[in-house]
Order: C-alpha cells, then sequence, then structure tokens
C-alpha cells in the first residue's frame, strides 16, 4: 500500500508539471499568434494607406486635368469671341446694343 500511495501522489504532481508546460506553450503560442495578428494588421493598414493615397493622387491629377482642360476651352471662347468682334465689328456693337437694351428693360421693370 505505501507504493500505491507514493504512485498516487507522484501522478498528480506529474499531471502538475505537465499542466503546467501545457499551459507555458499555450502562452507562447499565444504570443506569437497576438503578435501575427498585429502585424497582419499593420501591414493590412500600410496597404490601405497605400491606396488610399493612390487614389487621391489619381483624383489630384483627374482635377488638374479637369482644371487644365477647362482653362484651355476658356481660352478658345475668348479667342472665338475676339475673332468675331474683330471680323464683324459693327454687328457686334449692335448685339451688345441689343442686350444692353434688354436688360435696361428688365431693370426698369422693377
Amino acid at each position: 500500500m505505501a507504493q500505491t500511495s507514493s504512485k498516487e501522489q507522484s501522478s498528480p504532481s506529474k499531471e502538475y508539471d505537465s499542466l503546467k508546460e501545457d499551459l507555458e506553450k499555450l502562452r507562447v503560442d499565444m504570443e506569437h499568434l497576438v503578435k501575427a495578428m498585429t502585424d497582419e494588421q499593420r501591414s493590412k493598414a500600410e496597404d490601405l494607406r497605400t491606396k488610399a493615397g493612390e487614389k487621391l493622387d489619381q483624383a489630384r491629377q483627374a482635377g488638374a486635368e479637369a482644371v487644365a482642360q477647362a482653362g484651355d476651352q476658356a481660352r478658345d471662347a475668348v479667342d472665338a469671341a475676339e475673332r468675331t468682334v474683330r471680323q464683324h465689328p459693327i454687328l457686334s456693337l449692335l448685339a451688345v446694343f441689343g442686350v444692353g437694351l434688354i436688360i435696361a428693360q428688365i431693370l426698369s421693370r422693377r
């Protein structure tokens, strides 16, 4: 019986040590898992930041192109108006006079 009780005492002690080792391994594995997840999230955040920066650059470039195109169209319209006035000065003067009369009539009604 003495041997049986000594086996029973050593068995819980061994189980306790085994459990401690398993818990330590679990703790280490959890640390690695958390670190891996954190690294992956950081990587995803950097990827999103990079993509957002690229989209912003594309939007800026598209906006700059639209402004340049609008400026070109405005210059073309001014050039066409100047050309028309030079080619038909009397007709242009009469058109401006007519627009002025219309505006004067609208304003005098108020």
